[in-house]
């Protein structure tokens, strides 16, 4: 099954958001009670497939890594 790319834009801006929300406040709040930072991790390695540390600084690269996928999808729409 093959998820529409305005999904899964959706997933990843959602994704980048929740990680952010995260860094932010310190693992104080989070997005739902299901949207922890491992599972948001666990997404984020299927969009750059790279492996990240559930500490800060995985968070940090992650959420860096992802701004870079996001203008990448961005680009690839304006191209079509």
């Amino acid at each position: 099954m093959r998820i529409d790319p305005s999904v899964n834009f959706a997933r990843l801006v959602t994704v980048i958001q929740g990680l952010q929300l995260h860094i932010r406040t310190n693992g104080q709040l989070r997005m739902t009670r299901v949207a922890r930072p491992k599972l948001l991790l666990q997404i984020a390695q299927e969009y750059t497939g790279k492996k990240y540390t559930n500490n800060r600084n995985g968070h940090e690269s992650a959420v860096a890594d992802l701004q870079v996928k996001k203008e990448e999808m961005l680009a690839e729409a304006s191209l079509v």
